[in-house]
């Protein structure tokens, strides 16, 4: 069905891909929807001598040098569109898409406000994501926890969440910070939600809450108020 959906949202300028926990088939009770946009006239390549270029797109090459873990820079190779050369900011003499200048362009009447990586209403009804590094072992274990979950495969969806349980117990590849410890802290809450105990859920965000007070988790905790009160 959202496949479906997708196809008939998208046009010629961009593709609409229905993503987040919605998009993964997974429609939990107060979940919202997380909704990107792919620009269909801008590509973005690992290798740039290997385009054939097209005089009606816009071309960025990947740079990692002096990136923290998990982000690019997106250095800007050739436009024919006079904006986009204005979005981009110089560093060591090129060209390199500036993220805010990026989502300024989009701002409107609906999405007047920055936040984070994205754009939101004045009350954060539309959008609001925030992008955060899992630790790997912890997402290891949660996607795992996730496919056997589709799968229906009730005792290695159990198998899975006892391993992400033990991972987050023993702080294994977590480290000591707050953030990454936190949203290993959600992949759990979440395996929680999906199994039905929404008690021990509601314990998990309120340590997360603790950690790192994001005002999507909050609202998330907010909503087991309603479904789980202590």
């Amino acid at each position: 069905m959202n496949t479906v959906s997708d196809n008939l949202s998208s046009d010629d300028i961009r593709v609409c891909i229905t993503s987040g926990s919605f998009g993964e088939g997974l429609q939990m009770i107060g979940s919202d929807l997380d909704i990107m946009y792919v620009i269909k006239s801008v590509e973005v390549h690992d290798n740039i001598t290997s385009i054939v270029f097209n005089s009606t797109t816009s071309y960025f090459t990947v740079f990692t040098e002096d990136t923290k873990l998990g982000y690019v820079m997106l250095r800007l190779i050739s436009s024919p569109l006079a904006i986009m050369r204005e979005i981009c900011e110089q560093f060591r003499e090129d060209n390199y898409l500036s993220s805010t200048l990026f989502k300024n362009t989009f701002l409107d009447e609906n999405t007047p406000v920055v936040h984070g990586p994205c754009l939101s209403d004045r009350k954060e009804l539309l959008i609001d994501r925030t992008c955060f590094i899992i630790p790997p072992v912890a997402y290891a274990h949660f996607l795992s926890f996730l496919c056997y979950y589709h799968l229906n495969n009730v005792r290695e969806c159990q198998i899975s969440f006892q391993d992400l349980n033990l991972t987050i117990a023993d702080k294994y590849f977590i480290g000591i910070e707050k953030t990454p410890k936190s949203v290993a802290y959600y992949c759990l809450g979440t395996a929680l939600q999906l199994i039905g105990d929404n008690i021990s859920a509601k314990l998990v965000f309120s340590v997360i809450v603790k950690l790192c007070p994001i005002a999507s988790i909050i609202r998330q905790f907010k909503r087991l108020y309603l479904k789980a009160p202590l």
